[in-house]
């Protein structure tokens, strides 16, 4: 299985640490993690498999973020609470509410490869 560039952005220092620690008892991964969009915004030149970014970040909302990505073609994955509702045009992307559950994250990341081995 090959290791896979995953972009992490989430303010909340536990939230981070827990996807991390679900992904990497998941698969091999490397891991660039950034905590609000301004910092994510340094490592876009970056080649990345899947993203997953928590939908409010220390400077804000994180969907400017999430179109560039997904314009390159990477997957991405929202997060936050359990009780957030994402905007009509951004509810077709899968969705993980805090703290993240392996089941959740598997599932996503089964679907992101899917998705590549399509295009």
């Amino acid at each position: 299985m090959k290791k896979l560039r995953i972009l992490i952005v989430e303010d909340d220092v536990v939230a981070r640490i827990a996807l991390e620690s679900v992904l990497t008892d998941i698969t091999s991964v490397a891991v660039i993690a950034k905590r609000s969009v301004a910092g994510a915004s340094e490592v876009l030149g970056e080649r990345f498999d899947i993203a997953f970014i928590d939908v409010n970040a220390a400077d804000g909302e994180t969907f400017g973020l999430a179109s560039v990505l997904t314009a390159r073609g990477v997957p991405v994955v929202f997060t936050g609470d359990k009780s957030l509702a994402l905007p009509t045009a951004w509810r077709r992307f899968a969705f993980i509410s805090k703290p993240p559950r392996a089941a959740a994250v598997r599932q996503v990341l089964a679907q992101a490869e899917e998705v590549q081995l399509v295009a």
